[in-house]
């Protein structure tokens, strides 16, 4: 949020599914927010400051950030010269790694100032680096850190790691470093290797996603020592719309793998297209899941709704089962060790339990953890010509009053140059007492009604609004029970 163009902002921790009762702000946050509100006396800032340029010229737009661990903390938008400042971070001494990243532009209607800004850029980190942890920059608690510098270079242009686009090719990636690659052009697969120990859980993701001309959204395949496919992932979680991807597993031979990363999207390339790939050595660990509470824990018996499943020991790809049926391996996002996000699937009504299944490892159960409800399957039935002895056709609007309070619901139809009350006498089909009642008189298109007793005289009124003539309040007077008229 700081710094960021936006049009307005709101601050709001989504705890899905749909938990809103905590709100903790992030440190971006945190820091717009002592930017919009600073406190008085104000805190002494901890911040980084430079230029991005390309070719010796500023970047306008470029958004600079701050990354702990390949996750961004604080980030700020260059000016017109491609200066930045990111104001705003803990105030004790870190090391960051710093990157300029491309964002979308916004049209000139949300925002004429940023619908200039340059994206035509390769997101890259200090000192041009295309890993993450590069070349760290440590903050100095309560002052800048300036001259922190990114030249980038153009976005239709190959990034420092091609070519990397067969077996041969493949760059090797150190476990547990992030590469950032970019794809161009169109139709580019990127190749990475590393080595796998038989037995041990390997975890490879993409993360960091970029925005710009076009929005990348990648698309991963693991393979074994021959090349042959092992498995292939496009979405983390198709559920969420999620454009990052993921595999999690073991390996069964030890040697050389490979991973290829492309867009899903074969026909984009260039701006906006930057990804982390970052492959995770979990080691052979088996630990037993234990599962303690799912939110929320009752739901249709349709299911393919998402809850939260909490608990301690989940790995990446484990599988949930409720009441002996599997949810589906690629709506389960692993979120932590600790929470799975988990679609639901259909299941007969009643209390189950529900497990967690980790890769080759002892699984975790809750005893009737979930209750599944009866679906209500109840249907409508057209009624329209047995309650008014006819076809309405093109009605304008329609309200339900009791208005000779005989306990039964009458209605009040507006029609093309014409209104009508019907009598409901608790049978079919209703009595058209529009005459009688008096109240066609003077309409004039009427295009909209509403019931109330406006003079408080116990009658119930109506009040018309036509579309070609004055608004007109109608006043019931009379006996109700016999055809009450309306002046």
């Amino acid at each position: 949020m700081n710094h960021v163009p936006t049009s307005g902002s709101v601050l709001q921790v989504l705890d899905y599914p749909g938990n809103t009762s905590r709100i903790a702000l992030t440190q971006d946050e945190l820091a717009a927010t002592l930017e919009l509100y600073p406190p008085t006396p104000g805190p002494a800032i901890t911040s980084i400051s430079g230029r991005v340029t390309r070719s010796s010229t500023g970047v306008f737009g470029a958004y600079v950030v701050a990354f702990q661990n390949g996750v961004p903390v604080v980030g700020g938008i260059t000016d017109p010269n491609g200066n930045y400042s990111i104001r705003g971070l803990p105030s004790i001494a870190t090391a960051y790694t710093v990157r300029a990243v491309t964002v979308k532009r916004p049209s000139t209607a949300v925002s004429p100032y940023y619908s200039t800004l340059d994206h035509d850029f390769l997101s890259e980190s200090y000192l041009n680096a295309s890993t993450d942890p590069a070349t760290v920059v440590t903050t100095v608690p309560g002052g800048n850190v300036p001259s922190i510098n990114i030249d980038v270079a153009g976005a239709n242009t190959a990034d420092s790691w091609e070519p990397d686009g067969t077996q041969a090719a493949a760059k090797p990636i150190a476990v547990g470093t992030r590469q950032i690659h970019h794809s161009f052009p169109t139709a580019d697969i990127d190749v990475v290797s590393f080595t796998a120990t038989a037995g041990n859980l390997y975890l490879i993701e993409t993360s960091n996603l970029g925005s710009g001309n076009a929005d990348s959204d990648t698309t991963i395949r693991l393979r074994n020592p021959s090349f042959g496919i092992l498995e292939t992932n496009t979405d983390l979680n198709p559920k969420q719309k999620s454009r990052t991807s993921r595999i999690a597993r073991r390996a069964a031979v030890s040697g050389t793998h490979y991973v290829e990363i492309f867009q899903s999207t074969g026909t984009v390339a260039g701006s906006g297209t930057a990804y982390d790939i970052l492959v995770t050595d979990l080691g052979p660990a088996t630990p037993t899941a234990t599962v303690t509470t799912v939110t929320p824990n009752t739901g249709s018996q349709s299911g393919g709704y998402q809850v939260s499943v909490i608990g301690s020991n989940f790995l990446p790809g484990a599988g949930v089962i409720f009441g002996g049926t599997p949810a589906n391996q690629a709506e389960v996002d692993w979120v932590t060790p600790m929470k799975l996000f988990v679609t639901v699937p259909a299941h007969a009504p009643g209390l189950v339990n529900v497990v967690v299944t980790n890769l080759a490892s002892p699984s975790g159960s809750l005893t009737n953890g979930f209750t599944y409800f009866a679906d209500i399957t109840e249907s409508f039935v057209d009624s329209t010509a047995a309650a008014y002895g006819t076809t309405l056709g093109a009605t304008d609007a329609m309200a339900w009053v009791d208005y000779d309070s005989d306990g039964d619901l009458d209605s009040y139809l507006t029609q093309s140059l014409a209104a009508a009350l019907f009598e409901n006498d608790d049978t079919d089909p209703f009595m058209n007492v529009s005459v009688a009642a008096g109240i066609t008189a003077g309409d004039n298109n009427p295009e909209s009604v509403a019931w109330g007793d406006y003079n408080n005289d116990g009658c119930i009124d109506v009040y018309k609004l036509n579309g070609s003539s004055p608004k007109s309040v109608i006043s019931q007077e009379g006996d109700l029970r016999s055809h009450a008229r309306w002046r």
